[in-house]
């Protein structure tokens, strides 16, 4: 019969402690993210509805859309989940015109551009009618026959010529609890590009982001799309497009800016370019 040797026993020991560590660790992470959203229907009181949901503050279980970025942020500055909720309130995560809290009020995605409250349909008020007064009879004079004028064309309303214009109307880029990775070890933070159609047609755009290092010590990031980078908007329509940037250790992180964010949105006839893009600067520390 054939013996198991000690190491062999000793080799399925250590696999099971660390399928059961990684098991446990996998387990706290996802009640940590279950807590969030606890924290979340018991402050707003959403808890059934749609934003009852980790898709409120996630693209994927691993990615953060607008509004999860800000939570994140405030996270990071050392706040309960409660009050980081609370401080983005005010805030406009994905850049749609409406506040987080004005949305999560109406019950629609506070990190989504294209889900956003419907607008209030103004009650009309009616026109007051003036009393109609009493005629008196007055004498009126023949009058002479009135000579024949020919009519006059109306003039046909010419519509107005349709343009394209898109803006990049907001710009997430990490928070300032960010902090720079330890050398030889990475960090990635989600950036987001929102922009909107200013034009009065229907067109295509591309959205883009570009991170510039402006120390010498500090290596160029990895910037990866995490949405199709391609939108269609009708008029007045706005979208928002998530990248990951993988940020590398400065070796000598300085007060003045580390780096130069630019986000950007191109389209074909742009008739006003000076709105396509918005930069920012942040420091590694």
């Amino acid at each position: 019969m054939r013996r198991f040797r000690p190491r062999w026993i000793l080799l399925g020991v250590v696999l099971i402690v660390l399928a059961a560590v990684a098991g446990t660790l996998w387990q706290s992470t996802t009640q940590a993210k279950s807590s969030y959203l606890s924290t979340f229907n018991s402050l707003y009181g959403t808890a059934g509805t749609k934003l009852d949901s980790c898709n409120t503050c996630h693209i994927t279980s691993a990615i953060r859309n607008p509004y999860g970025v800000d939570m994140e942020d405030e996270l990071a500055l050392g706040k309960t989940p409660s009050q980081a909720l609370q401080a983005i309130e005010p805030l406009d995560s994905d850049g749609d015109g409406y506040s987080n809290i004005t949305e999560i009020n109406a019950r629609t995605w506070p990190g989504d551009a294209s889900d956003f409250p419907a607008p209030a349909t103004p009650t009309p008020t009616p026109t007051p009618v003036p009393p109609t007064p009493t005629s008196t009879p007055t004498f009126v004079p023949p009058t002479a026959t009135p000579t024949e004028v020919p009519a006059t064309a109306t003039p046909t309303a010419t519509a107005a010529p349709s343009f394209v214009d898109y803006a990049v109307v907001a710009l997430r880029t990490r928070g300032p609890g960010f902090a720079n990775p330890a050398p030889g070890e990475t960090k990635t933070k989600t950036h987001v590009v929102g922009v909107q159609n200013q034009g009065n047609v229907a067109s295509g755009a591309s959205v883009s982001l570009t991170v510039t290092p402006l120390n010498a010590t500090c290596l160029s990031p990895s910037v990866i799309p995490l949405q199709p980078t391609s939108v269609l908007l009708d008029p007045g329509a706005r979208a928002s497009v998530s990248f990951a940037v993988i940020y590398s250790s400065c070796s000598d992180p300085s007060p003045d800016p580390d780096y130069e964010v630019i986000g950007a949105v191109s389209a074909a006839g742009d008739v006003d370019p000076s709105d396509d893009s918005l930069t920012v600067t942040q420091n590694a520390r």
